[in-house]
This record gives structure tokens, C-alpha cells and sequence, in this order.
């Protein structure tokens, strides 16, 4: 068996969470003794970016609006990813990297119609990541643009049939999955290859925060860190965290593991005259959060986030709001926070100032940590999906079902 993953990330999306979560999953694979490789938007060549881009122009052009091109663009690009995974894998004569694939995971419905479209009758055994917690027409009509209505009907019309056709269809939460079929006209009890297989916990050995402070440098024994992660885009709402920094004590400073353009938040926090959030990133986050007293996001949309699941698992006292997947993932080991900025800064400000709730918080992190999946649980559930095993053969692989942790 040999696994080819296909997803929609570029470069810098790669160091976050899908991105993270696909490389965790490619390296357990392996452990596991399967060969598995990850092609993605930033392996397109050269050609192939500039075919995506005219396509993407051409689309725009037709639906009547330059002010659609950005979402054009990422839609182009997602299919376009899918079809040179086709042809790297038909063409794997003139390069040994693809020769023998049996397996092609796509991350994306989009991606895996590429996939589909190029390769045709020759197509291996393939399957989907559903990563979002609803369809792809929601998702992208309520958190990126308004879409036409002809739009959002192509899109639910090609969802479905990408997944009509797919070996398997993964999700990463119950809601997920519930919330899809819903949106495509259907029972999730008529998908009998639809599974849920959340993320696994990151195979870290958790340095102390002692030592993670010293490594680190600059943070104060005396300081208490408020952690934040992400990309400084309008849906993670960042500028919420900094609001809610005005009337913290002063021993809390907020810093944020985030890339693009801060600018913004630094000028948001001169106008409060609250301290400028320190702005860090690294591929090894876990020194940040060992070194953390806490965590929050204040995101509108978050399908199954890789750092509320590191959060908890360095035993950190969590509160954010309870965006799409969260509330499944963290249970009641976090304090989920109201969804409209006001309110948010002051429970956030009343978690921060309470050590007894930060405390219970934290014990509950750590429990519920210590019953999530592994990567070896997670890559043994796929590869049992791989193979198609019939229900009844399947193990017991993951330690607890998804919906038994959200219950706990």
C-alpha cells in the first residue's frame, strides 16, 4: 500500500493546523510501515499555477465580479492541485516519487474533483478529508463572501458527487459529519463509508515551564503569558484578544504564534493604550505552550483547530469561543467564551482573574489528553479505512470515539 495525500495548502499554510495535521498524519502512516507522500498547492509547477490562474480569471469573468476573483483564485488552485496529483501519479515513468501509488487521499472535495477529472477511468482507490464542519458552499458563503446562488448549487452538486464516488469519506467530528449531510440532502446513516476520525494528539514530550521560559528567553518568571495562535486573518479575530487585554492585570501579556501582517493589532493596542501583543512563530510550538499559563482563540470558524488540541495536551487552562467543531473537541476541560466582542472580553478577563477555574480547567485538559488518540491510533483507523474493511472487522483501534470524549 502506498497512500498519496493531496491538499489545498500553499507554503505558509502548511505550519498550521490542516497543514500540521496532514504532515502528523503522512509520518504516522509511515511508522506504521505504509508508504505515504503529501503533494500540495505549493508542489504545483510552474505551468500549472498559471493555467490555475487564467482558469480563475475566466470563472470570475463569467459569475460577473472582479470582487470574486480572491475566492476564484483559491478555488482554482484547490482543483488544479487535484489534477497535476493525477498526472504525477499516470506519469510516475519519469519520476520514481509517485511510482506505485495505490492510495490517493485528497483534503478537499475540490482537490479530489481535480483528482477525478484528470485521471479518468485510471483512477486508484481514493477518498476525502472533509476538514471543514459543514459543506464547502456554507462554509465559504458565511465566512469568506456572499456566494450567488448558481455558485453555491455548483458546489454543493459537485460535493456530492465527489463524494458518491469516494472510497471513503473522512470527518474530524460527529457535527461535522452531521452538518455535511444535511447540507447535501442526506442521512448520515445511508454513508456507510463515512467515518470520523478526529486529529491526533501531537507526540510531544512537554518540556517544563521553567525550562521552556529559559529557552525561550524573554519571558519573566514573574509574567503571567496568555497564548494565542494563528494567522492574522480577519476570521481568527485577533483583534478581539487584543480588545479584551484592556483592564487585565498587569502581570498577563499576550503573545500571539501567528504569521502575515500584525500591523492592525499593533495599532489596535496603541489606541487602547494596552501593551503590543509579542508576535512569535516557530515549527516546534511546543516550547510555547509549555511555557504558557493559558490559552484562548476568539475565532468565528473553526472546523477541528490543531491548537486548542496542543493547548490541552500541555495541560493548559483553555477559553475560547465555541466555534463550529470546538465545542466536541475540548468538551468541558475548557470555558467557552460568548461570541460577540464585549462580552468576550469580559469573560475572558474573569477567566484570567480566577486561578481556581484557570486550575480546574487545566486537570480537565490534562484528563481528557491522556484517553485522545495517538498518531498510531489515528493511522491504524486509516489504514483499517484503506483496506475497506467491513464494520464488523474493524478494531478497536482509536482509545475513545469522538463522541464518547465530547460526552466527557
Amino acid at each position: 500500500m502506498k497512500v498519496l495525500h493531496v491538499t489545498r495548502e500553499v507554503r505558509g499554510d502548511e505550519r498550521f493546523g490542516m497543514g500540521r495535521a496532514v504532515h502528523q498524519l503522512v509520518q504516522g502512516l509511515r511508522l506504521s510501515g505504509v508508504g505515504a507522500l503529501k503533494f500540495s498547492a505549493g508542489d504545483l509547477s510552474a505551468t500549472m499555477l498559471d493555467t490555475a490562474q487564467r482558469r480563475a480569471l475566466q470563472w470570475s469573468q463569467r459569475a460577473g465580479g472582479a470582487q470574486q476573483l480572491p475566492l476564484f483564485e483559491i478555488l482554482s488552485r484547490a482543483w488544479h492541485t487535484g489534477v497535476e496529483a493525477a498526472e504525477r501519479i499516470h506519469l510516475a515513468c519519469k519520476d520514481d516519487t509517485y511510482s506505485g501509488v495505490t492510495h490517493v487521499h485528497c483534503h478537499d472535495a475540490v482537490v479530489a474533483h481535480g483528482y477525478l477529472h484528470r485521471a479518468g477511468r485510471r483512477r486508484l482507490r481514493f477518498g476525502v478529508t472533509q476538514h471543514g464542519y459543514a459543506t464547502i458552499s456554507e462554509v465559504l458563503h458565511h465566512h469568506f463572501m456572499p456566494l450567488p446562488e448558481a455558485l453555491r448549487r455548483s458546489l454543493v452538486s459537485l460535493e456530492a458527487g465527489v463524494f458518491a464516488r469516494a472510497d471513503w469519506v473522512v470527518f474530524l467530528t460527529q457535527l461535522g459529519r452531521a452538518n455535511v449531510a444535511a447540507g447535501l440532502g442526506r442521512a448520515p446513516m445511508q454513508m456507510p463509508r463515512w467515518f470520523v476520525v478526529p486529529h491526533a494528539k501531537r507526540p510531544w514530550r512537554m518540556p517544563t515551564r521553567d525550562a521552556a521560559r529559559q529557552t525561550l528567553g524573554g519571558w519573566r518568571a514573574d509574567e503571567r503569558i496568555l497564548l494565542c495562535v494563528g494567522q492574522f486573518v480577519p476570521l481568527k479575530r485577533m483583534d478581539w484578544v487584543v480588545r479584551a487585554m484592556q483592564g487585565v492585570a498587569t502581570p498577563w501579556r499576550l503573545v500571539i504564534l501567528g504569521e502575515g501582517d500584525a500591523s492592525a493589532l499593533f495599532r489596535l493596542a496603541q489606541e487602547l493604550e494596552v501593551a503590543p501583543p509579542t508576535i512569535t512563530f516557530a515549527d516546534d510550538p511546543s516550547w510555547h505552550f509549555a511555557g504558557a499559563d493559558a490559552f484562548t482563540s476568539a475565532s468565528a470558524t473553526e472546523a477541528f483547530p490543531m491548537a486548542h488540541i496542543e493547548a490541552l495536551q500541555a495541560g493548559l487552562p483553555v477559553a475560547c469561543t465555541a466555534a463550529g467543531g470546538v465545542p466536541e473537541l475540548v468538551g468541558n476541560a475548557a470555558r467557552l467564551l460568548a461570541n460577540d466582542a464585549a462580552a468576550f472580553a469580559a469573560d475572558l478577563r474573569d477567566f484570567l482573574a480566577d486561578p481556581t477555574e484557570r486550575d480546574a480547567c487545566a486537570t480537565r485538559a490534562r484528563q481528557r489528553m491522556a484517553s485522545w488518540p495517538d498518531i498510531e491510533d489515528v493511522a491504524a483507523r486509516h489504514i483499517e479505512i484503506y483496506r475497506g474493511l467491513p464494520q464488523g472487522q474493524r478494531s478497536n483501534s482509536i482509545s475513545a470515539p469522538l463522541s464518547q470524549l465530547a460526552q466527557g
